[in-house]
């Protein structure tokens, strides 16, 4: 949850002088995943529609002098 602000506004839209940026988050299916993968234990247990509106929340924030968007994309397989 930190690296809209770290990645995206504070090096590339500050370094390229660029006023807006698109921040796209692919959403996968939690449960699905192998249950030894590690990163499986460090993901949050949200829906799309809650990652979505955390990160539109992020955005927001962090709009002043930019124009974030947050783009959640859901990745569930079927």
């Amino acid at each position: 949850m930190t690296a809209m602000e770290t990645q995206l506004r504070d090096d590339y839209l500050t370094r390229l002088g660029a006023p807006v940026g698109v921040y796209l988050v692919g959403w996968f299916d939690k449960s699905k995943w192998d249950e030894s993968d590690n990163r499986r234990a460090k993901s949050p247990s949200w829906d799309v529609a809650d990652a979505q509106q955390r990160l539109d929340a992020v955005a927001a924030r962090l709009s002043t002098g930019f124009d974030i968007r947050a783009v959640v994309l859901d990745c569930h397989a079927p």
